[in-house]
């Protein structure tokens, strides 16, 4: 891990390290925002610590998706509700908690 001020243009001209499988840069001016590097791709993270004290990640996006501009507001964004107490890990495993129409369906035809 390297600690490395992330522009535009850094992220469009970083390449992974050959003798590496990936790289990850963690940004200087907000704290937690960091890009991984691979071979073959990209990817843009959000780096923190959870409520129970344990180190999480949240994956913001891949480098030909989303732009770097909106990456890193989305990362403050991030930043800023758990900064305020809110639990990233918690809304996410709710998120993946909730039925699918499909699943809802089954169960009716089940029925």
């Amino acid at each position: 891990m390297a600690k490395q001020r992330l522009t535009s243009a850094f992220c469009r001209d970083i390449m992974c390290p050959p003798h590496k499988r990936k790289e990850v840069y963690r940004c200087t001016e907000v704290i937690g925002f960091g890009l991984e590097v691979r071979a073959t791709s990209k990817t843009y993270w959000l780096y923190y610590t959870k409520p129970d004290g344990k180190a999480a990640q949240l994956k913001i996006g891949g480098y030909r998706d989303v732009p770097f501009d909106v990456a890193k507001r989305k990362a403050k964004e991030l930043r800023s509700q758990i900064v305020l107490g809110g639990n990233l890990a918690a809304e996410k495993a709710a998120r993946k908690g909730t039925i699918t129409y499909k699943e809802l369906a089954q169960m009716h035809i089940d029925h």
